[in-house]
């Protein structure tokens, strides 16, 4: 979590994360690059988190849920974030290509 502290911007706090086990399933679920990616839920076609970061020795990924990263956003910047409407099917398939 991002916070003013004596006129400074600080990083800081206790944050939830899932962690993602890909070793078992024979590729690791993200690389390099990826923190920051959005981690999208094909079967219920919702985005439901974004990569925090990775172990590539242990294989581990560690994903913070989308709704611990929207109250963040609104506690830094005091804006109330707003979901966009559903997205139609053909939308959604141009999407989950890049996740197959």
């Amino acid at each position: 979590m991002l916070r003013e502290k004596n006129g400074r911007l600080e990083f800081g706090g206790l944050i939830s994360a899932w962690v993602i086990d890909g070793v078992g399933h024979g590729a690791p679920f993200c690389d390099w690059g990826d923190p920051g990616s959005l981690v999208l839920h094909e079967e219920i076609e919702a985005w439901v988190g974004t990569v925090f970061c990775s172990d590539r020795i242990q294989g581990w990924s560690y994903i913070v849920p989308a709704d611990l990263v929207i109250k963040d956003i609104e506690g830094v910047t005091g804006a109330r974030i707003v979901e966009p409407g559903e997205m139609n099917r053909e939308d959604m398939d141009f999407w989950l290509q890049f996740l197959r």
